[in-house]
């Protein structure tokens, strides 16, 4: 079975989980498809309560490459997904 994962290209925690998940479980036929990240909100917070992003875990192209999956950016490259 192929599997498609839409994600952004950073780094991302879901993104990361699902597919470690998946390579748990011996998916191998697996396409990762990602989307520049544009985040626009302004609003500051009294407390940080979201994580901070994941400076220790792979890029999700790095990941994929380790893993053996397919990975596509829509910045271009071999599928366009614009």
């Amino acid at each position: 079975m192929e599997i498609g994962v839409l994600t952004y290209t950073a780094a991302h925690r879901k993104t990361y989980d699902t597919l470690c998940f998946l390579k748990a479980k011996g998916y191998e036929d697996v396409e990762v498809y990602g989307v520049p990240f544009h985040y626009t909100k302004s609003f500051q917070p009294l407390y940080s309560h979201r994580p901070e992003p994941m400076a220790s875990c792979p890029g999700i192209e790095e990941l994929c490459r380790a893993f053996g999956y397919r990975f596509y950016s829509g910045g271009g490259g071999t599928r366009n997904l614009t």
